[in-house]
């Protein structure tokens, strides 16, 4: 009795040994499970986001992706060795802004089709703050650069905590934001949280306002508006024939006029398809698809709108 406890033991302390480096070193648990090594590219070709790094952590991570795959786990599918990523670390400690907004797109890059291990990345060397990934995400937007370095810049600012306000009020303010589009604790109003916080911060910095006798700055509410647009892109409100408001999140770079004039077309075309009711798709509440966020699908009730042979979920695109 006294060995078999023993083993059980040992066969528990191996099995907890073996899910931990499913988590935090999935490069080294598929060297030991396959007698197979990761090979990174070089720190120094990341960080510059050579095209040929580039491929490489992509095909790191389809490795990985598939090697968790076929044994049924869900384990990290972060393709950075342990020697990578104190590389990258000790860049990142010294980087710059714009450096650091560089790399955030090499790992963006890399890991399209697996948001995990973009996560999973960012994670690994610049901490769990969701502002560093739609800062990236921003960024390979084109024309945005700005912005996602503004958020950028302001992370770095709450790091070091150089800038210092509420975060109860802006939290708040957050909430009232995105009140109907996102609840509050879920993934992507985390995203839009901190990363509303993040910009905000930077314009404080760059702003004339006072502090008080503790370093702490008064909440500006419209000050804090304008980082919740920037972040988020801004929204669209439509008050149905119901009196209802519905607010969704506009696509990078559409205005409210562009917007509504693309509903107001999209629904002369295909309103007369769906009853009588000529504003059939203006009244209906609005969902913004999180896969495509140019598009958007109608809820009616609790389904959402699907096509005339009534097969696929009709959506709605804005350009």
């Amino acid at each position: 009795p006294i060995f078999d406890a023993w083993k059980l033991q040992q066969m528990e302390s191996a099995h907890g040994e073996a899910l931990t480096r499913e988590k935090n070193d999935p490069t080294g648990n598929f060297s030991i499970a396959t007698g197979k090594d990761i090979i990174n590219p070089p720190a120094t070709a990341i960080v510059v986001g050579d095209q040929q790094a580039i491929g490489a952590l992509s095909s790191n991570i389809k490795q990985l992706a598939a090697f968790n795959s076929s044994r049924g786990i869900t384990g990290s599918d972060n393709p950075l060795t342990k020697q990578t990523q104190g590389e990258l670390k000790s860049f990142w400690a010294k980087a710059p802004a714009e450096q650091r907004l560089n790399l955030l797109q090499t790992f963006l890059t890399s890991s399209k089709g697996y948001p995990s291990a973009y996560k999973s990345m960012v994670d690994s060397i610049g901490g769990t703050s969701d502002s560093y990934r739609l800062a990236a995400s921003i960024a390979n937007r084109g024309g945005y650069n700005h912005v996602a370095t503004r958020i950028v810049k302001g992370q770095m600012l709450l790091e070091q905590k150089k800038v210092n306000f509420s975060t109860n009020e802006a939290d708040t303010a957050t909430t009232e934001y995105l009140d109907g589009i996102y609840r509050n604790g879920t993934a992507q109003y985390n995203i839009y949280r901190d990363s509303a916080r993040a910009y905000y911060a930077e314009l404080l910095q760059q702003s004339e306002a006072k502090k008080d006798d503790k370093g702490k700055y008064a909440f500006d509410k419209e000050l804090y508006s304008d980082a919740l647009i920037a972040v988020t892109g801004g929204r669209y409100i439509q008050d149905n024939w119901f009196g209802v408001s519905n607010s969704v999140l506009r696509p990078y770079g559409v205005t409210d006029k562009s917007f509504r004039d693309q509903l107001d077309s999209f629904n002369s075309l295909n309103s007369r398809n769906y009853g009588t009711d000529r504003d059939y798709f203006k009244n209906l509440k609005m969902v913004q698809d999180q896969k495509t966020p140019n598009r958007y699908y109608f809820m009616d009730g609790t389904k959402p709108v699907r096509t005339a042979n009534n097969q696929d979920i009709l959506f709605m695109t804005i350009r």
